[in-house]
């Protein structure tokens, strides 16, 4: 988790991935604000796909949210994920996967 503060755009990308793999949920939190805010593409895709590693509430809220990133790469890997966590496919089509989740997010465990 320290890893995803490194200055180095492939440390942070290396590290989420990791997270993934691990599959702590605590790292949850820190992938959700990297996936959002991370300067790189590249590391804001690796930590959507960790977060649909993880597979937690918290993760599937982030990567909904992360259907509306500016890069179109992001946005796939954020979908792929979504698809991966909860055996859905609404593409990349936000308003379906917000309107999903806003219907089964209570009975998501």
């Amino acid at each position: 988790v320290e890893a995803m503060g490194d200055p180095q755009p492939l440390v942070r990308w290396d590290a989420a991935i990791a997270l993934g793999e691990i599959g702590d949920a605590q790292a949850v939190e820190r992938l959700s604000r990297t996936v959002r805010f991370d300067a790189s593409s590249d590391v804001r895709a690796a930590a959507a796909i960790a977060l649909g590693k993880l597979g937690t509430a918290e993760a599937i809220e982030a990567l909904i949210e992360t259907l509306r990133d500016r890069n179109t790469s992001v946005r796939h890997a954020a979908a792929r994920a979504l698809c991966k966590a909860t055996k859905c496919d609404f593409c990349m089509n936000y308003d379906d996967w917000r309107e999903y989740w806003d219907e089964f997010k209570g009975k998501y465990q």
